[in-house]
């Protein structure tokens, strides 16, 4: 669901460094393009795009946004060889986390799960993570713009994956234990053990007598990644494929 123009703010472009003609311009319609995903008014939009001095890096021009979705703060980031390749790789972000928030803010629904060792447990299922498929850069990405702890999303390989902050970075885990290539650059460490086939209650039954506070598994159903996490409130959190 996107929403009218009215419902925005113009965005601020501040442009550092040699960069070329028209940038800015490239980069406020780009931006404003990636905006029609907005669920919500859309407060403030920061776009900077910088030309990075030293001349060893090989990705030298960085592109930010910071945008404000009714109180939301998204912050994307990309970097690429000229500007106009940074400010598409930005937008690209930008348009798949406006909609993971989309989802995240209006499909929350309650289901019971009964039956298990705790029956009549309340679970809190957000279908969050995107049908579409992306790289572990750009799930990170994601995952840092919304703030996640655990992020779950489909690679470009097909794979379900699941993303773990960690004090030293990432863990990535997929579902068939063969985590997709990560490149040298990112801080992420692969793990090659692979999720169990499961039922809701089954995974429910395993997170009960375990310490950990999530559990990757595949829904014994349909085969797809699922993630089953610990709320604050007591209940548990399921988080599965977008329709």
């Amino acid at each position: 669901m996107s929403h009218a123009t009215t419902d925005r703010t113009a965005p601020i472009v501040t442009v550092r460094g040699v960069l070329g003609l028209g940038i800015g311009e490239y980069a406020e319609a780009k931006v404003n393009a990636a905006l029609e995903h907005a669920h919500g008014p859309v407060h403030r939009v920061r776009i900077t795009i910088t030309r990075l001095p030293d001349p060893a890096v090989a990705e030298a021009v960085e592109a930010t946004s910071h945008v404000d979705v009714d109180g939301t703060v998204l912050h994307t980031h990309a970097r690429a060889d000229t500007a106009r390749t940074a400010v598409d790789r930005l937008t690209h972000r930008l348009a798949r986390q406006l909609r993971t928030h989309s989802r995240r803010g209006r499909g929350h629904r309650v289901t019971t799960v009964h039956d298990g060792p705790a029956p009549g447990r309340t679970v809190v299922s957000h279908p969050t993570y995107s049908a579409d498929r992306c790289s572990v850069e750009d799930a990170i990405a994601d995952m840092e713009a919304l703030d996640y702890a655990f992020h779950l999303f489909t690679h470009t390989s097909g794979e379900d994956c699941l993303l773990r902050r960690t004090t030293e970075g990432y863990l990535l885990a997929a579902a068939h234990g063969t985590p997709p290539w990560i490149g040298p650059d990112l801080p992420v460490w692969p793990s090659d053990q692979s999720a169990a086939r499961l039922t809701a209650q089954q995974a429910q039954a395993r997170l009960d007598l375990s310490a950990e506070p999530a559990l990757f598994y595949l829904d014994d159903t349909d085969g797809r990644g699922r993630l089953l996490y610990r709320r604050d409130d007591g209940g548990y959190g399921l988080v599965t494929a977008a329709d």
